[in-house]
């Protein structure tokens, strides 16, 4: 089947989505639906309720929230599988606007095992564990805008590595700038997490190590 784009189909105030429709999926991209709001979760349910008739009868039922003022916020989205359930999705996908990087993804099936962000090894390399990290609110985020331009060259190589096993991505600085990448992996516990050495990764970048180097060094993130 030919990709079959559906502009426009829902609009409400501010939330407008469209629908591309592509052999057993179909997916929702919805603007103007931002995480921190305390109508979310009600709007992603609205705009899910509004583009049924265009997905129903698809097996990958997806929906991307566009994120252009707030894509901090997608860490800390309450979204859980049974929402996703109840609005008729397999899928939900938060977008960070400002690069068109996912951020996080939520699917309709068991939730990653929580992993706290402290045993995650900090020695050299990409250390991993089993689960999805649990950082403390006390550690500092950095978006995507923030970052300089090799570290924004680091963060885009690690999406691409990761591809549709990304979970969450997540930049922490701790003393250090770091990111935090979850990535599907066989249940239990349903995730990996990997901590990247952003800012020394990027110094080399901006060094001359070729960012084809930087890429085989984001391997562990390969799910």
């Amino acid at each position: 089947m030919a990709e079959n784009i559906l502009k426009g189909v829902y609009k409400e105030g501010a939330l407008v989505a469209s629908v591309i429709q592509k052999d057993d999926a179909a997916k929702i991209m919805l603007k103007g639906a931002e995480p921190g709001s305390p109508s979310f979760k009600d709007e992603l349910k609205k705009a899910a309720e509004g583009c049924k008739p265009h997905i129903e009868k698809f097996a990958e039922r997806e929906l991307c929230a566009v994120l252009l003022q707030n894509p901090a916020g997608a860490e800390a989205a309450e979204v859980t599988p049974e929402d996703l359930q109840a609005f008729g999705l397999t899928k939900l996908s938060l977008m960070d606007g400002n690069c068109g990087i996912i951020i996080r993804v939520v699917e309709a099936e068991p939730a990653p095992t929580p992993l706290a962000y402290t045993s995650l090894r900090s020695d050299k390399g990409l250390p991993d564990q089993p689960g999805m990290a649990e950082i403390p609110s006390t550690i500092a985020r950095k978006s995507y805008k923030e970052l300089s331009d090799p570290q924004k060259k680091v963060f885009e190589a690690a999406a691409q590595v990761a591809g549709r096993g990304l979970v969450r991505m997540v930049c922490v600085d701790d003393g250090d700038l770091k990111m935090v990448v979850t990535v599907k992996d066989a249940p239990p516990p349903r995730a990996r997490s990997v901590l990247v050495p952003l800012g020394s990764f990027a110094n080399d970048l901006a060094k001359g190590t070729a960012l084809d180097e930087i890429g085989k060094r984001l391997a562990p993130l390969r799910t």
